[in-house]
């Protein structure tokens, strides 16, 4: 068998089968002795389908769809649906499994029957249209309920959330150190899909809610979404063990990736970073869990911290849903790392999960984003950011140019918080990315990415996809390029531009003559200078050696001078050659007092305009700093948007909004 039945825990229910030994003769009640006797081998199971199937879901159309579940050994089973009847024999381990021939998409209700003798299971309300499963950590875990609340902004969209044909499920919890068949049997429910509403959207896992209404509204079929995703969790508890031993040890551990990763984690645990202080305690502890779960029955006793150990999750929620059929993949995951190859460790983590599900998805993954509480520099600095994005777009060019992958670019999304806000945006790219890879149309779905760099003499050619119909170059705030050029020395100078073909741009600077190395956006919170014709900015990225050298940026575009408590900052967004916005926040509620910010003016600017929402307020004072030009603002904590811009700009400006 492909998919053969795991044992789980002793309490798995086990049905037996009803004898009716007062119509047998002696005879026939000898040979059911001896056989129970001879073959205690032989499996009597609950009938059931797997968990995955339920009334209201979706089935994927055009592909096979695997439908599968638990009976008595040797027991005949049927399943029908759609016109449809194939029948299947259990195994030795109760398991049977049957393949229904590709699907049309239907939004009509319909039933799947499945029989086994006298038994009959219905799952109703079904749909057939497009599947998509949600992987990764909270910034795809996140529900609106939970965006809600960070972001009260987000309650607006509950109104828009009727949507009968759109279906969402919940799949999997707990952990596991081993693969299970089916979802842990303590925390299995016959839970239906929701259907999308207003009263169920607070739910639904945001990007997934954002891009399943947009894949509906385009290809006009039922969507549903199968999300997976935990909070917290890292690249590795999501790949399979013999996945993760495929790799290296980690920063000198013993034997390969797995066995540092598992060694790292009981390290971790037994210094009190969890409720237990090895992982084989938590395994004692489920397993008394099982035999007696009172005085919480559906409480699972693990934690955060167990879900960090490798191949827990994997275990658990993929493996579990193993070979149910699906259009593709969204995942958005890498800030609990873990670091070194997570490119490579992607590319061999899908390739096992298309193994897993015989079935080549599509993928689709985001980028990590930008904190934009440290302003872009005024001076040509090189500040380290989160290497994982640079790994993830190692790997998207590993996948190919046109493949069933697509990196979408979700760096400007980002604002002071982990948990940034839009997420509205983020699923429309991921619908975009979906309709140009999986559905076929033609959509620039994510900014230019550099396919190869050159460096001759004093000049740099890059050349980029993704580029629309063709490249756009925007100097920033005091025509600033955004591009730092470096010479052997650690020299760094803001480069000049030249946009030479539509996607191909050349980078040089007199005050360089023989570099290096050139960066683009090699920033926490960058300056947006190149974009595609659709208006996406660029990945970041470096051609060339990029040498030592100190930060020196003495001088910020804005930054709070008084006032305010250690939980105060500033978002600066939006920096364009002729304004920016900023806001002055505090992840909590606001105390109600106010910050001074001060804030740069550019030189060439011609006149100025200072806006809080769209009311014109007043700079309090000017001043000077090493030759530069600063006004002082008075700014209410978590109180609005500000926007600093050359006059006759600041209104346009301002009706660009953080959300």
């Amino acid at each position: 068998m492909l998919y053969p039945f795991i044992p789980q825990s002793p309490l798995v229910a086990l049905r037996a089968r009803r004898v009716r030994f007062m119509s047998m003769t002696v005879r026939h009640l000898l040979f059911v002795v001896l056989f129970a006797l001879i073959s205690p081998h032989i499996a009597s199971a609950e009938f059931r389908l797997a968990q995955v199937f339920q009334d209201n879901m979706v089935l994927q159309r055009e592909l096979k769809n695997p439908v599968w579940g638990w009976a008595d050994a040797g027991a005949a089973v049927t399943v029908s649906f759609a016109g449809q009847e194939k029948t299947a024999t259990a195994d030795g381990k109760g398991y049977w499994i049957v393949t229904l021939d590709p699907l049309t998409a239907n939004e009509k209700p319909q039933t799947l029957t499945v029989k086994s003798g006298a038994t009959t299971v219905e799952r109703k309300n079904v749909l057939v249209g497009e599947v998509w499963v949600l992987g990764g950590q909270s910034n795809m875990a996140r529900p609106l309920s939970h965006e809600s609340f960070d972001y009260p902004f987000y309650k607006k969209y509950y109104d828009d959330a009727e949507y009968p044909l759109i279906r969402y499920m919940p799949f999997g919890m707990g952990a596991s150190s081993v693969p299970l068949d089916d979802v842990e049997p303590m925390l299995r429910k016959d839970a239906p899909w929701s259907i999308l509403s207003k009263s169920t959207a607070p739910e639904v896992m945001s990007i997934g809610f954002f891009f399943a209404k947009r894949i509906a509204a385009e290809l006009k079929v039922p969507v549903g979404l199968v999300g997976v995703a935990v909070p917290g969790t890292p690249q590795s508890a999501w790949m399979a063990k013999e996945t993760l031993e495929s790799f290296p040890a980690d920063k000198g551990g013993k034997g390969n990736f797995y066995q540092s990763l598992f060694d790292d984690m009981e390290t971790r645990v037994s210094k009190g970073k969890g409720h237990y202080a090895k992982f084989a305690d938590y395994e004692a502890k489920l397993d008394a869990w099982r035999k007696d779960p009172a005085p919480a029955p559906r409480s699972w006793p693990g934690d955060d911290v167990i879900t960090d150990y490798p191949s827990v999750l994997y275990n658990a929620r993929v493996h579990p849903l193993a070979p149910f059929a699906f259009r593709g993949m969204l995942w958005h995951q890498g800030e609990a790392g873990p670091g070194g190859d997570y490119g490579g460790r992607m590319l061999a983590t899908i390739k096992q999960h298309r193994e897993l599900f015989h079935n080549d998805f599509y993928f689709i993954f985001g980028t990590l984003t930008r904190k934009t509480m440290v302003p872009p520099p005024l001076s040509p600095q090189l500040v380290s950011f989160a290497t994982i994005n640079q790994s993830m777009i190692q790997g998207d060019k590993a996948f190919g140019e046109n493949g069933r992958e697509a990196l979408v670019n979700f760096f400007d999304l980002g604002d002071p918080g982990t948990h940034w806000a839009r997420k509205e945006e983020a699923g429309r790219r991921m619908a975009l990315a979906a309709l140009d890879r999986a559905y076929g149309q033609k959509e620039i779905f994510t900014g230019p990415e550099l396919l190869e760099g050159k460096i001759d003499g004093g000049k740099v050619t890059c050349k980029f996809r993704y580029v629309g119909t063709g490249l756009k170059y925007e100097p920033s705030i005091d025509s600033i390029s955004g591009f730092v050029i470096v010479d052997k020395k650690g020299t760094r100078e803001w480069a000049d531009v030249k946009i030479t073909g539509p996607d191909t741009l050349v980078i040089s600077s007199a005050k360089i003559p023989a570099p290096v190395a050139v960066c683009y956006g090699w920033h926490i919170n960058p300056h947006e200078t190149l974009f595609n014709s659709e208006g996406f900015p660029a990945f970041t990225f470096s051609v060339g050696t990029i040498p030592g050298g100190k930060s020196d940026d003495t001088a910020a575009i804005a930054k709070i001078a008084s006032g305010g408590n250690e939980k105060s900052q500033l978002n600066i967004c939006h920096v364009r050659r002729d304004g920016y916005n900023f806001e002055a926040v505090e992840n909590k509620a606001g105390t109600g007092t106010n910050v001074m910010v001060k804030a740069y003016v550019p030189s060439e600017w011609k006149g100025l305009e200072v806006r809080l929402g769209d009311k014109v307020i007043q700079p309090s004072k000017t001043s000077e700093d090493n030759g530069k030009k600063f006004i002082e603002i008075e700014a209410p904590v978590n109180g609005g948007q500000i926007t600093v811009a050359e006059q006759g700009h600041g209104e346009a400006l301002s009706k660009i909004i953080r959300p």
